[in-house]
């Protein structure tokens, strides 16, 4: 007979289980059209580590199997103002959804 010892032997379900998070969302004006080209920067507040993205055609961004944590996301585009969302938590395992709606920047004026 064989014995199975369940100590030295490491289950196949353990391979492959996700560990980390994804961080997703769209961005978009005060209209709600859509922001392509936007950076989108996500930062990791224990940390400082610094990922970066930009919106595609769609303002769509992913940060695809980022380490969970608390994170702020901060958004830029030219013509707009930065917008920040602090104290994200991205949990293991999950996808987060953070929208984010870009307001105009004021515009200068010149005096002659």
């Amino acid at each position: 007979m064989f014995s199975r010892s369940s100590s030295s032997a490491l289950s196949p379900s353990l391979f492959g289980q996700a560990v980390n998070a994804t961080l997703l969302g769209t961005v978009t004006d005060s209209t709600g059209a859509t922001v392509p080209g936007a950076k989108v920067t996500a930062t990791e507040t224990a940390t400082g580590l610094i990922h970066e993205s930009v919106t595609n055609d769609s303002g769509n961004y992913t940060f695809p199997d980022v380490p969970p944590g608390k994170y702020s996301i901060t958004a830029e585009a030219k013509g707009f103002k930065k917008d920040t969302h602090q104290n994200i938590d991205l949990l293991s395992n999950s996808s987060t959804r953070v929208d984010v709606e870009m307001t105009t920047a004021a515009s200068r004026r010149r005096c002659w």
